[in-house]
């Protein structure tokens, strides 16, 4: 399990649909907070928030995943170049029309000048979607994060590569197929 933070107001690739989604509408209170990719939502100050983000993270951990991954990572001058193979055991075929998607969000642990909380902040990001990607079936993706001008310190960089797609099409919450995440 890994916690990243990101600009509210900018957030990487496609993160913010999924927030969105996730939460249905209406005001959000800060600190918004989605667990695997919108499977679980909650948002603003918890006197309990230990107790709230834990059951949170327990109920992640216990879902099985729904494919798996292969990533392989390289820096190539100011870029991560990434190769992704997916294994779909989703029980249903990853397509456009369920808005499936392979992500990458390459982040910083505690950059310098970036006010966070978590120390691991969002430096840059890459999706690409999924045409079709029948249950059982797999694939590879390439995707690339370029860092030009971000001034970041490239031995603090890691990576999380995941997948999530929409399972009831056109609306309703995302949910995670599986993560991985690159030291």
């Amino acid at each position: 399990m890994v916690f990243l933070e990101y600009a509210f107001n900018d957030p990487p690739a496609d993160r913010w649909s999924r927030m969105i989604s996730a939460h249905g509408g209406g005001t959000i209170y800060f600190p918004p907070i989605i667990v695997d990719a919108g499977d679980q939502f909650t948002m603003g100050y918890h006197s309990n928030f230990g107790q709230v983000y834990g059951d949170m993270v327990d109920a992640a951990l216990e879902r099985p995943p729904l494919g798996s991954l292969s990533v392989a990572r390289q820096r190539v001058n100011d870029t991560f170049e990434f190769t992704v193979e997916l294994v779909n055991n989703a029980g249903v075929s990853l397509s456009t029309s369920n808005y499936a998607a392979v992500h990458v969000l390459v982040f910083e642990d505690d950059p310098a000048g970036v006010s966070r909380v978590t120390s691991r902040y969002i430096r840059g990001d890459d999706s690409v979607s999924i045409s079709l990607l029948a249950d059982g079936e797999s694939d590879t993706f390439n995707l690339t994060v370029d860092l030009t001008g971000v001034g970041v310190d490239w031995s603090r960089l890691h990576s999380v590569v995941l997948v999530d797609y929409r399972p009831g099409g056109s609306s309703g919450i995302w949910d995670m197929v599986q993560a991985a995440f690159q030291p």
